[in-house]
């Protein structure tokens, strides 16, 4: 089919879609962390703009992968990322739901219960906490005072996907709407502000969310990203065909904080939501961020994500067509979280949990591949690791029931494709080399 034909009808399909509530809400969610329900209110909030953006081919072709899972393919947009200097010789996911529904079921067959679902009423013998809850603006303060009692540590938040209403959405500065997220990064920067310093607050405000802070005391550097902008779901990456390799500066940022970093001899340690290799993050933008892993590899000592609600990890490396110890330069290190999706004694979190170590990576991984008490978790050592996966499928299980704390563990093998799969995305911290179709 002519490419000017199939672009035609790439966007009456996309427009109809998004125009019809029928057509929404039998449209797959190749993505379903929060369930069709959500898919489709999230969908028809943005309908009046999506429906109204004039896309050429490629644009067209990846909001139709994005919306319906097409696994559209088209070559990585070359971009170089400029550095300023030539090349130099780790918690997330706590989801507070809003908009209950008192009475609504709790038990559902959603991610997402406690909401006015048309089709999941709640019956008299079924699980009712969502009749349990508190007034938010009056007692949450309280409690959010208590909490922020307990709190000893350090804390350096980053935003994720959900953070936004409608979800996902995230505009982009070049975007034609009043529907932008200022309101979120007014917010955190406003929220933050006592745990990051008023400088990466300052930034948290002007930078999309992103910002950069020294940890007092330390030869430490933490940069968070807001990665929603690399991310297939947000919508805002559709609205037109101008390439934008870095929207809204995301990358800019993070290299001036590299190079201040590395100029001042920092280590660095990444923070954000999406992981870089998911099937989920833009290959291009995944593939521009791999260019800053590159050049500042000696800097970056820790990579840390989220949102899988897995405790998982990718691998970078120097050459991704001889993926070995040797060219591992890097570890993205990915968080559960906080949120359970099993064993949940509350309706959104939970208040009578006993917390204990789950496992140690060093004491229950090293022995499998010889790590020695001073060696560190490096790269390579997770590098080895993916080898002893493929090779030990009594160790790859153990792998598998740790990923999910040991709650609703899905069944993964040989047979089925999943073990080597799961195994190829361990190597993969640039979403072009994952094997999820």
């Amino acid at each position: 089919m002519p490419a000017v034909r199939r672009n035609r009808r790439l966007q009456n399909i996309v427009r109809t879609s998004l125009s019809n509530p029928v057509a929404v809400a039998a449209i797959p969610d190749p993505y379903p962390s929060d369930g069709p329900g959500l898919n489709y209110i999230v969908t028809r909030d943005l309908v009046a703009d999506v429906a109204a953006y004039e896309l050429g081919l490629q644009t067209a072709e990846k909001l139709f992968d994005a919306l319906l899972g097409m696994c559209v393919t088209h070559p990585i947009n070359e971009f170089t990322v400029p550095f300023p200097k030539p090349l130099p010789k780790h918690p997330k996911a706590f989801k507070s739901r809003g908009r209950p529904t008192v009475g609504a079921e709790a038990n559902c067959t959603r991610s997402i219960c406690c909401r006015d679902f048309d089709d999941s009423p709640a019956a008299e013998s079924e699980v009712l906490e969502c009749h349990w809850g508190w007034e938010v603006t009056t007692d949450l303060k309280a409690f959010d005072v208590q909490m922020a009692a307990k709190l000893t540590a350090l804390i350096f938040p980053s935003l994720g996907n959900h953070d936004s209403a409608p979800v996902n959405a995230f505009a982009r500065t070049t975007s034609n709407t009043a529907n932008n997220s200022q309101l979120v990064f007014d917010t955190q920067s406003a929220g933050w502000d006592h745990w990051i310093g008023a400088p990466a607050a300052f930034e948290v405000d002007h930078h999309s969310g992103a910002y950069s802070a020294k940890v007092p005391g330390m030869d430490l550097r933490i940069i968070a990203v807001n990665t929603q902008y690399w991310y297939k779901q947000n919508y805002w990456l559709y609205d037109s065909d101008v390439l934008q390799p870095d929207p809204n500066g995301i990358i800019a940022l993070v290299v001036d904080a590299l190079q201040a970093a590395e100029d001042a001899g920092d280590r660095a340690w990444i923070i954000g939501h999406i992981p870089l290799g998911k099937e989920d993050t833009l290959i291009d933008q995944s593939n521009y961020y791999d260019q800053v892993l590159q050049c500042y590899k000696n800097t970056i000592a820790g990579r840390f994500f989220g949102h899988s609600h897995k405790d998982p990890f990718e691998v970078a490396y120097s050459n991704y067509s001889e993926q070995t110890a040797a060219n591992a330069v890097g570890v993205g290190l990915i968080g559960p979280a906080l949120t359970p999706t099993t064993n949940i004694s509350e309706p959104s979190f939970q208040v009578r949990s006993q917390w204990g170590l789950y496992y140690s990576a060093r004491e229950t991984y090293g022995p499998l591949v010889g790590l020695s008490p001073n060696e560190p978790l490096s790269p390579a050592f997770r590098q080895n690791l993916t080898e002893v996966f493929a090779a030990n499928k009594t160790a790859f299980q153990m792998f598998n029931t740790f990923i999910s704390r040991g709650g609703a563990v899905t069944a993964c093998d040989a047979p089925s494709g999943c073990q080597n799969t799961t195994i190829c995305d361990m190597r993969a911290f640039r979403s072009q080399d994952n094997c999820v179709s």
